[in-house]
């Protein structure tokens, strides 16, 4: 029996969920898409910026 430990690999999820906007996620929540936003910058809510947007 070896005393080398074996490397640690992370978990991988099998398929990630794809991003939605404010509009999308308000609909899924039943909000007002304001409302997501607002809940959003006040971090009561996950939220990440949009990349490359302009």
């Amino acid at each position: 029996m070896s005393t080398q430990l074996s490397p640690i690999t992370p978990a991988r999820p099998s398929s990630l969920e794809p991003y939605v906007d404010s509009k999308q996620a308000a609909a899924f929540l039943a909000f007002d898409w304001k409302q997501v936003q607002k809940l959003a910058r006040e971090g009561k809510i996950p939220a990440h910026p949009p990349v490359n947007c302009r």
